[in-house]
């Protein structure tokens, strides 16, 4: 009998999202929240083409994990500007399969999930549009230090627009690395720089003090909140 209701409650989310589909173009706000293997249901909705919700304004993707489904729909989505994600490790860096127009955002929170320093690279410097930003954990490990040489190398991104960046970082690799990232970020309007560093065991930090970002273009932020955290 449990298994029969499992099947007929799958059948139901199935039809729901297909349903979905034709409704599409009109969407302005979207919120999907996934469980267990409900992204499978989800598949008619995620192909279709690119361009297809052209009135999206927000997006929120609530548990979202690594799948082989390609999600592209919204990658061309020309009047999305607000995203929402809550997501496990190495969906955003998965460049083959997720898509988001992140040139063209300007609010973008990540949180109650850690995300790799990958996701952090790929979602925040593709996004120099941005007014608000908040990654709640970045995950940095000792062997991340290939993925920050490349970024220093690379060239610096001006975030024109960005008055409120909120920024944590956990993980086994130094808190020393963290300013690595600094040295590529122009910040020439931030108003609200909040920053944490969150040992591997969330018991003990080192605070991230400005003195030690290596930021050689300081920013005139009328709020600063560099600490550790207790948790």
């Amino acid at each position: 009998m449990k298994m029969n209701t499992t099947l007929d409650l799958n059948s139901q989310i199935e039809t729901l999202c297909q349903t979905m589909v034709p409704f599409s173009p009109r969407f302005s706000r979207l919120s999907i929240q996934f469980a267990d293997e409900s992204h499978q249901f989800f598949r008619t909705f995620f192909s279709q083409p690119s361009g297809t919700l052209l009135n999206l304004e927000s997006l929120q993707l609530i548990h979202l994990t690594r799948t082989a489904m390609s999600i592209t729909v919204f990658d061309a989505s020309p009047r999305l500007r607000h995203v929402r994600l809550v997501v496990y490790p190495g969906v955003i860096s998965d460049t083959t399969h997720f898509h988001l127009p992140w040139a063209q955002l300007t609010t973008l929170i990540v949180e109650r999930a850690a995300v790799t320093l990958a996701d952090f690279i790929v979602a925040f410097l593709q996004s120099p549009q941005l007014y608000t930003a908040r990654f709640d954990l970045v995950d940095v490990q000792d062997g991340d230090s290939s993925i920050l040489d490349q970024f220093v190398s690379s060239k610096p991104v001006v975030f024109a627009s960005l008055v409120d960046l909120t920024l944590e970082f956990c993980g086994r690799a130094s808190p020393d690395q963290v300013p690595t990232l600094f040295k590529r970020i122009r910040l020439p309007v931030v108003e609200t720089l909040k920053l944490a560093w969150h040992p591997a065991n969330y018991r003990s930090g080192t605070a991230i003090h400005q003195r030690r970002t290596g930021y050689d273009h300081p920013p005139a932020a009328q709020s600063l909140d560099c600490r550790d955290w207790e948790g």
